[in-house]
This record gives structure tokens, sequence and C-alpha cells, in this order.
């Protein structure tokens, strides 16, 4: 499994990729904008990277918000192997969301997502 790179038009460059990813497997939720902020992540890499299979995006819907729904990301298995292939991690060192495991974990989402702001 590569990652995307400007040689594959599924997603942006392999630095910004790699830390994309790792940020993911430190913090396991953020926001596009924390990621946009801590690794340059543009959004239209980010979609790249969920069309890839590497990262779970979902929107965070609050019904006092007004306009788009702010978007949060979750490292999926493929992140998490291509992660530990290209850096050589312990699997145990790299957390990923499992498929339909986001229900129990999206209870607390607000919180995590609060406390990765001043990490």
């Amino acid at each position: 499994m590569t990652l995307p790179n400007d040689d594959n038009p599924a997603g942006p460059t392999g630095d910004d990729a790699l830390a994309a990813l790792d940020l993911l497997r430190r913090f396991r939720f953020l926001t596009g904008r924390q990621l946009a902020l801590a690794a340059h992540a543009e959004p239209v890499a980010l979609r790249r990277l969920e069309a890839a299979g590497h990262v779970v995006g979902f929107d965070l819907v609050d019904p006092f918000a007004h306009g788009e729904p702010e978007r949060a990301y979750a490292l999926a298995r493929t992140g998490a192997h291509a992660l530990i292939a290209r850096q050589g991690l312990d699997r145990s060192e790299v957390p990923y969301l499992p498929p339909g495991g986001g229900r129990r974990s999206l209870l607390t989402l607000g919180h995590t997502l609060a406390r990765n702001e001043f990490a």
C-alpha cells in the first residue's frame, strides 16, 4: 500500500499525507481546521485521503451552527497500515477507527477535539 503522492493523484504529497496521518495517530480525532493548521493539509487533500481510504471523515452536526458542518477525521485501517509500513512503527502504537466502531468513540468526540486544540 502506498500513500498518495505527486505520482498518485489519489492524494496530497507524501510528506503532507504522512504528517496528517501521524497527527491522527497521536491525537485520534482532529478537525479539518486542526489538520490544516498543524500539517498544512488542505481540505481537498483531506478529501483525497478519505477517498483513498486512509482516513475516515464525518460531519460534526451542530444544531445551533449555521452554514456547512465542520468535518472531523480519524485514522482508518488502511492509513494505519500505510503509516506502519512507512515509519516502521509497532502496530500497538497506531490506533485506528475500526469499521463500525465510530459510534462508541463519537460519544466523547466534542471533549476529545477540544482537548486536542490545546495539545
